[in-house]
This record gives C-alpha cells, sequence and structure tokens, in this order.
C-alpha cells in the first residue's frame, strides 16, 4: 500500500514539475488557434472574393509558421515509470490472465 502512495505521489510530483512551461505552451496554442482561425478566415474572403483576402492569409500562414518554429523548442514529454505507479507490471504476474490462457490451452477435455 505504501508503495503504490508514493508512486502515485511521484507521477502527481512529475505532473506538477511542468508549470514552469505552462505559459510558453498555452501561448503556443492561442498562437495556433488564431493562426488557423486567420487562414480559414482568408480562405474563405478567397473564395467569396472579398477584399483583404491574401492579408489573412498572409497573417494566418506566418503565425502558423511561427507556431511551428516555437513548437520545436517545447520540452520533450518523459514517461513516468509505470513499474512504481503498478508494482505487478515489475513483477511479472498477472492471475487473471494466466487463469484464462490456462483455460483456454486445457487439452485434458473438462
Amino acid at each position: 500500500m505504501i508503495n503504490v502512495l508514493s508512486a502515485e505521489l511521484s507521477v502527481v510530483i512529475y505532473l506538477n514539475s511542468n508549470k514552469m512551461h505552462k505559459q510558453t505552451l498555452q501561448f503556443l496554442q492561442y498562437t495556433r488557434q488564431f493562426s488557423l482561425g486567420f487562414m480559414f478566415i482568408g480562405g474563405v474572403f478567397y473564395v467569396d472574393h472579398f477584399p483583404f483576402s491574401t492579408f489573412f492569409l498572409t497573417v494566418g500562414g506566418l503565425g502558423f509558421a511561427c507556431y511551428c518554429i516555437l513548437s520545436a523548442f517545447k520540452p520533450i514529454h518523459e514517461e513516468p515509470n509505470w513499474e512504481l505507479v503498478y508494482p505487478e507490471l515489475a513483477l511479472g504476474e498477472c492471475d487473471d490472465i494466466d487463469d484464462i490462457n490456462s483455460e483456454e490451452h486445457d487439452t485434458t477435455g473438462k
């Protein structure tokens, strides 16, 4: 029980360690959404032959290019140690699967 609680605590600590980058990731999300919005509006304006369609397409394209460049510097997501979260993974045991496999391959005819 203590191992499970410490494993859950380590996962919570891991998830809270990325709060420093939360504002950066939120800025990237806003950049992407506004850029795609401008490109969508520009596309509609272009199809309907409204003025300023090239302005919207240019702003949206430049914004999306900035998003792609800045997203290259996002921190790499590290997987938590799942063996700490689920200790049965470290043991390599699972009673349910062993029981199921033994019933499927039972050749005694019972």
